[in-house]
């Protein structure tokens, strides 16, 4: 329920993920979902594309050719962006994803500080989005280096909603693993 297999899914992120999009923008048909960063070495990447795209978002990831899966346009069904200012304009919602260090994505990169300075997140590169965008980040943030520490407050800032989803959701989830199906919620 929580940890998901280790590199490839993790599926209560994902469900998270939608739910706080959907708490925000209600259905998430035709909305655009732009992932930045560390999408190879992500294991909430897998989960939540797949959930955007049964939901009928457009999901766009930018990020360095070396944390791109393999064909990740063709599984995924994603539109990849190498130039995250190019990604950003017209997305409702910015979804960071950081450096995967613990799985060696350091060695795929140069090094941080130009990782940063190329696909950080800042006051800037959010206003590339669309006006009233939400920016989302699974955790933990590596302020500075995914994401510009002030951007973590600000009111575009869905991330600590995510944490509260997370435990509602993963909370849920083990009360029906525990309880067994009744009538009150066998139809969801």
């Amino acid at each position: 329920i929580n940890a998901g297999d280790g590199w490839h899914e993790h599926p209560t992120q994902g469900l998270l993920e939608a739910l706080t999009a959907m708490d925000e923008l209600g259905s998430l048909e035709g909305k655009v979902v732009t992932f930045v960063g560390d999408v190879l070495h992500s294991r909430v990447f897998g989960s939540s594309a797949r959930l955007l795209r049964t939901l009928d978002a457009r999901v766009r990831v930018a990020a360095p050719l070396t944390f791109l899966p393999e064909q990740v346009e063709e599984v995924f069904g994603v539109e990849v962006f190498t130039d995250v200012e190019a990604a950003l304009p017209g997305s409702d919602i910015v979804n960071v994803i950081r450096v995967q260090n613990e799985r060696g994505a350091t060695g795929d990169i140069p090094t941080i500080r130009e990782y940063s300075k190329a696909f950080g997140i800042s006051r800037q590169r959010l206003a590339l989005a669309k006006p009233g965008a939400i920016l989302m980040h699974a955790g933990p943030v590596q302020r500075d280096t995914d994401i510009h520490h002030a951007l973590m407050t600000v009111p575009e800032s869905r991330i600590l909603q995510m944490v509260e989803n997370g435990l509602a959701l993963r909370k849920a989830l083990l009360w029906l693993l525990c309880t067994g199906p009744t009538k009150s919620y066998t139809r969801i």
